[in-house]
């Protein structure tokens, strides 16, 4: 008799185990949704330092998670928050770069 009683504890505890694991990962899932990786066109830097500078603007910027920049392509690759890309890119106007009216429209 003792030994059906532990094993139903047993059971009862894998159980318990599979379903924390099953809901650990979907709100692992949802977290990552609101990502979005945001590829941007931008005009006004100079060198590689101007690159270097923007990639620490871009940084400091609410929502962002990675960045890379790229002078010699004239491109961001920025891991964002969904909704904060309009922030970044008033951010970025604001501190002198531009980028292109045609590439705007696809981020929103």
């Amino acid at each position: 008799m003792l030994t059906n009683k532990y094993l139903n504890l047993g059971y009862i505890s894998i159980i318990a185990i599979i379903l924390g694991l099953v809901i650990s990962t979907s709100f692992v899932n949802t977290a990552q949704a609101e990502e979005q990786k945001v590829e941007l066109k931008i005009t006004g830097m100079g060198c590689g330092m101007c690159a270097n500078s923007l990639e620490a603007l871009i940084m400091k910027c609410a929502g962002v998670k990675g960045c890379a920049v790229s002078f010699k392509e004239g491109k961001a690759v920025v891991e964002i928050e969904a909704g904060k890309t309009e922030e970044l890119i008033r951010t970025l106007e604001e501190a002198g770069y531009g980028i292109p009216e045609w590439e705007i429209p696809e981020l929103y």
